[in-house]
């Protein structure tokens, strides 16, 4: 079983599994912040290396980000991610990182067999 802390002994997380991999494509979930600059919770399409909503606000850094606006909606939000990235990018299967990101399948595997293999 792949844990957080044996990805972080190698130095891995969520940006360097699609980075060393090649994926270079993941799903992120930022937690909402509290206070005078309140941002809503978020699932993200990160690219490692390119925008993946190039056209977006400039708030989201160039992330295609779907709003989770209540908790009921985070599972449901998490479905349109995958699902745009998927159609977008053509990728077929995903896995959870011991992180709670979504990689490119087979991307977290491929990751640790590089980082070792250096």
């Amino acid at each position: 079983m792949i844990t957080k802390a044996k990805l972080r002994e190698l130095g891995i997380n969520s940006w360097d599994i699609s980075k060393i991999s090649g994926s270079k494509i993941f799903v992120l979930y930022t937690g909402p912040t509290y206070g005078k600059l309140y941002q809503s919770a978020t699932w993200q399409v990160c690219g490692v290396g390119f925008k993946t909503d190039p056209d977006g606000p400039w708030y989201n850094h160039g992330m295609k980000t779907f709003n989770v606006w209540k908790r009921d909606e985070k599972q449901s939000q998490l479905a349109e991610a995958i699902k745009w990235a998927s159609e977008t990018y053509g990728i077929a299967n995903w896995e959870k990182d011991p992180f709670g990101d979504y990689q490119v399948a087979g991307a977290i595997q491929e990751a640790i067999r590089i980082k070792k293999g250096k």
